[in-house]
Order: structure tokens, then C-alpha cells, then sequence
């Protein structure tokens, strides 16, 4: 693969419905729902690098750690007040992101999404670095019928 894949991760400081949701215990992981995306997109060999873009301090510790337990390189971006608000509208959040990478493909992901592994980030990257996108996005229909299915 040629293509440079950027795993985008912006992480919100509060929540309206659950405070600290990106940073409590989450089943048996200690560094909550941060920590267990974190460990998905480091074991990706298809990603060449992970953005994260946060408010909050100890999200950005809690990469920092990670990011040195695996060897790999993670950019930690603090991000804007007027982004990490929960009026902040996700097109000013799309129109921020090419500030921070410039080139290559971005794989925007969400902490709040902690059952997909990296696996089907593999497979879902590997699809779309081989064209056409029509393929991609039918496989990701594919996880998300299966995602529902095993959540069920």
C-alpha cells in the first residue's frame, strides 16, 4: 500500500450525558473507552500514524503513555475551545481537520465505537487502498449488520 492512512481520533473533554465517559473504566479496561480505541488503532499495521485532537489532559496522558508503551508515534493536538464544545458543529470539525494532516487518507474514528477492531480497520483499509469504493462501503454495511447483529 502506498497510500498514507491517518487515523483521525478527536476526543471531547465533557459530555452532557456521561461525565467523563472517554476516560472511566470501561469493562475491564482502566483507561476506559480513550484507552481501549487507542489499543485498536496502535495494533493496525495499516495506519502510518494516529492524530488525536482533545481537551482534556488526561486523555492526552493517557495516549502519551500508550504511545510510548507501543513504540509508535501518536500526534496529540490540543484542541480548540470552540471545537470542544457540545454546540461545536462537526462541519467546523471536518473543515479543521486538513489543518492538522495534509496529505493521504483519514480514517476519522470515534472513541464511542470501542467494538470495532482493528481487524476490520485492516480489512476496511486494504479494500479502500485497492479501489473502487463501492466494495468499501458494501463491507462496511457488512460490519455494521454484523456489529448490530452480535450487539443484538
Amino acid at each position: 500500500m502506498n497510500e498514507l492512512i491517518t487515523a483521525f481520533l478527536p476526543c471531547r473533554r465533557d459530555s452532557e450525558r456521561i461525565k467523563q465517559k472517554n476516560i472511566r473504566q470501561f469493562a475491564d479496561e482502566e483507561k476506559g473507552l480513550i484507552g481501549i480505541k487507542m489499543e485498536q488503532l496502535l495494533h493496525c499495521r495499516e495506519i502510518d500514524q494516529i492524530v488525536v485532537s482533545t481537551d482534556d489532559q488526561r486523555v492526552m496522558e493517557i495516549c502519551q503513555d500508550m504511545s510510548r508503551e507501543h513504540r509508535k508515534h501518536v500526534r496529540i493536538v490540543e484542541r480548540p475551545p470552540e471545537l470542544a464544545t457540545s454546540i461545536a458543529s462537526t462541519d467546523k470539525l471536518i473543515v479543521y481537520v486538513p489543518t492538522l494532516i495534509s496529505e493521504g487518507s483519514v480514517l476519522w474514528k470515534h472513541v464511542t465505537s470501542p467494538f470495532v477492531y482493528e481487524l476490520v480497520y485492516r480489512d476496511a483499509i486494504v479494500r479502500y487502498c485497492q479501489g473502487p469504493s463501492k466494495r468499501l462501503l458494501r463491507f462496511l454495511n457488512e460490519c455494521i449488520t454484523a456489529s448490530d447483529l452480535y450487539m443484538g
